[in-house]
Order: structure tokens, then C-alpha cells, then sequence
């Protein structure tokens, strides 16, 4: 064998272990990425059945209220209406409880004069209220339960939909939708800015109540996700691609001269 011959077919062994030693850092990483786009994509969507069991609860804590102080929206105001302070006063998540009567208010647990009544479109029932003078630059979440002429409304504070939607983790954003309003954790309409859920975003809607719950993850999220995870993973995918570079010519250089101690005959 000519030592051109013989260098040729050394590095030919080298680079064809070369080669074979990067496939698993490439499917490492492939397979990496294939799992963590599946991973988000499954964790927005049960993000959003978690949201709505979360948020039905405190909507069935409004319904309940309303519920209760339905038989009072029959009666005057003077005889119910401490009844109606102490319904409110026993369940912390109410803020206050309307009577109305032909869509007029005529009983508040605020007591407040002169009295302010909600205005519901026709055929709503659920609402956020983001000007309601009882709370100045806050928000309310209204329900109304009506009874032939007669209704109660029934409001909770906004941090109540804000606190069970900022105890979602690793990086979803989560955003309820109430006819053309929404709230999210950090934000509400009133933001110049709607909060980012361009990546794996996905929606769904309360069979109960009907708004709207959308989940995703901001502009960059999935890139950023990625360059952490192959930081992390890629010194291991390295040290394997090495490990198989190394196996592989090995395997070459023994195949090639099988019997130990025998050196390759260079002719001359």
C-alpha cells in the first residue's frame, strides 16, 4: 500500500467516524425540540381546562350569592335590606348584591345612595365592569340572576379572576374574554398593549358561563426555551457523539487489521 493510499483511507476512517458520531447530536436535538414544541402545545390546552374549572368555581361563588338573595328582590328594600349586608358580609368574595326590579336597582348590600345599578345588554348575564363608581379604577366581575321582573346582581373584585389565573406557571399566558373585554393576570383592556400568545395559542370556552379563555406563550418564548434547554443538554449530546466517534473508528481500524501486533506494509 502506498503511503498516499494509506493516509487516504486514515482519513476517510476518521471523517466517516466523524460523521456517525454527530448523529446523535443532531437527533438529540431534533428529538429535544420535537418534544418540547409537544410539551408546550399540551400545556397551553390543559392550561385552558384548569383555567375555566378555576374560574367556573368563583363564577358558581357569585351564582350562589344571587341565588340566595333572590327571594329578597320581591320585598321592599326597608325590610330585607340589612338581610341583604349580611349575605354580602359572610361570603368575602362578594362585593355587593343588587336588587333590581323592571331593571331598575331599588336595593343595595353597599347601602350607598344614590344607588348605582349595572347596565346589562340584553340577553347578558356576565360582565366585566371596568367603570363602576363603587370601585374607581378597578374592575368588577357582575352577574345577574333574574326572575321574571325582578333580579339580583351579584359583583366579586377583578383580582379574584387575576389571582387564580397568576397561579399558572412556566411561562402561559392566560386571558379571559367577556364580550369585547378581557382581563389577564397583569392586564386588562384598559392596557395600550394586549399581552402576547402568538406561540401555541389556543382557546376555549365555559359550557356554564360562556366567556372565552385563550392561553399561549409570548413572541421569543419557544426560542429561548429551546436555547436554555440545549445549553443544558448539549455538553452530554457532545460527550456521547464523541464517545460513538471513537467506537466507530476503533471498530474501522480493527476490522481493517485484525490480527494484533501486525503494523500496515507501506511500499516503498
Amino acid at each position: 500500500m502506498s503511503i498516499s493510499r494509506y493516509l487516504n483511507h486514515r482519513v476517510t476512517n476518521l471523517m466517516l467516524s466523524v460523521l456517525i458520531g454527530t448523529t446523535p447530536v443532531i437527533s438529540g436535538l431534533v428529538v429535544m425540540d420535537y418534544q418540547m414544541h409537544r410539551q408546550l402545545e399540551k400545556k397551553s390546552r390543559v392550561s385552558i381546562e384548569e383555567a375555566v374549572f378555576a374560574i367556573d368555581r368563583v363564577l358558581d361563588s357569585l351564582h350562589g350569592a344571587a341565588l340566595q338573595a333572590q327571594p329578597l328582590s320581591t320585598q321592599p328594600c326597608s325590610e330585607v335590606q340589612q338581610e341583604l349586608e349580611n349575605q354580602a358580609r359572610r361570603n368575602p368574595r362578594i362585593h355587593s348584591l343588587v336588587l333590581t326590579r323592571n331593571d331598575i336597582g331599588f336595593c343595595s348590600s353597599l347601602g350607598t345612595k344614590p344607588l348605582y345599578t349595572p347596565h346589562f345588554a340584553k340577553g347578558e348575564y356576565l360582565q366585566l365592569n371596568m367603570n363602576s363608581p363603587t370601585i374607581p379604577n378597578g374592575i368588577l366581575v357582575e352577574y345577574r340572576l333574574v326572575a321574571d321582573n325582578h333580579s339580583v346582581i351579584a359583583s366579586t373584585y377583578g383580582l379574584e379572576l387575576r389571582n387564580e389565573l397568576r397561579g399558572f406557571k412556566d411561562g402561559v399566558v392566560l386571558e379571559l374574554e367577556f364580550g369585547d373585554l378581557y382581563i389577564s393576570a397583569n392586564g386588562d383592556s384598559r392596557n395600550e398593549v394586549r399581552p402576547s400568545l402568538s406561540e401555541f395559542s389556543q382557546s376555549g370556552v365555559s359550557e356554564k358561563y360562556g366567556y372565552l379563555v385563550r392561553a399561549g406563550y409570548p413572541d421569543g418564548f419557544t426560542a429561548r426555551e429551546s436555547q436554555y434547554i440545549r445549553t443544558s443538554i448539549m455538553p452530554s449530546l457532545v460527550l456521547i457523539g464523541l464517545f460513538t466517534s471513537v467506537l466507530v473508528l476503533w471498530s474501522l481500524l480493527r476490522k481493517r487489521y485484525p490480527v494484533k501486533g501486525v503494523s500496515p506494509v507501506i511500499d516503498r
